[in-house]
C-alpha cells in the first residue's frame, strides 16, 4: 500500500484488512505512522497474517507498539544501525518475490532505513 501518504481512516483499514482475507495467497505490505489508529483497531480485529503493517520510527520519536508489530527506523547520516536491525537495500522488488525485508519481517522486528 501506498507509495506516499498514509492510512486516512478507520474504514480504510478495514477495507485493507477485508482484502487481506478475501486474497489470502496474496501478501500485502504498509508502512504507516498511524500507529494510535492501528493500535486502536486491532485492539478489537485480529490482522490477517498476510497483512505486514509496519510502524514507522523518527529518530528519537518512538510508536507506541502494543501489539508488537514491526518497526522501520530511519538510520540518519552518521549514525550506525544496530545490530538486530534488517537492512533496506532498496530493491522491493526482490525482496518481495523472496519474502526477505520488510516482507519477512515477524513481530517485534525492525528493518532500517538509510536516510535519503
Amino acid at each position: 500500500y501506498h507509495v506516499s501518504g498514509d492510512i486516512p481512516n478507520p474504514l480504510y483499514l478495514y477495507d485493507m484488512i477485508l482484502t487481506a482475507k478475501m486474497l489470502p495467497d496474496t501478501t500485502f505490505l504498509c508502512f504507516t505512522k498511524q500507529y494510535k489508529l492501528v493500535n486502536d483497531f486491532l485492539n478489537d480485529i485480529e490482522k490477517p497474517e498476510n497483512l505486514i503493517l509496519i510502524l514507522s520510527n523518527w529518530g528519537e520519536w518512538k510508536c507506541e507498539n502494543p501489539h508488537d508489530l514491526p518497526v522501520c527506523e530511519v538510520i540518519f547520516k552518521g549514525e550506525k544501525p544496530l545490530e538486530n536491525w534488517k537492512i533496506c537495500h532498496g530493491n522491493c522488488t526482490e525482496c518481495a518475490l523472496n519474502g526477505c525485508g520488510c516482507w519477512g519481517l515477524k513481530s517485534g522486528e525492525t528493518v532500517a532505513i538509510h536516510q535519503h
